[in-house]
């Protein structure tokens, strides 16, 4: 089954490194060096990723572009 990333959800990084299909070992390093959009409101917070955010970095990787730019 195919899963799609909503633009209107906020996601877990365990959903997300399961959405990529990567480990989540990978999304973490991706959020420390800041290559992936997340949000995380205070210093004790849980890390969240932005559907819309995340639809949009990756279709910037798809076109070979980088979403910081």
């Amino acid at each position: 089954m195919e899963q799609r990333i909503i633009a209107d959800i906020m996601y877990s990084a365990v959903e997300i490194a399961r959405l990529l299909h990567t480990d989540i070992q990978n999304v973490y390093k991706w959020v420390k060096t800041g290559e992936i959009p997340h949000i995380k409101l205070t210093e004790k917070s849980e890390i969240r990723f932005a559907g819309w955010e995340i639809r949009a970095w990756l279709d910037s990787k798809a076109t070979g572009g980088n979403a910081n730019d």
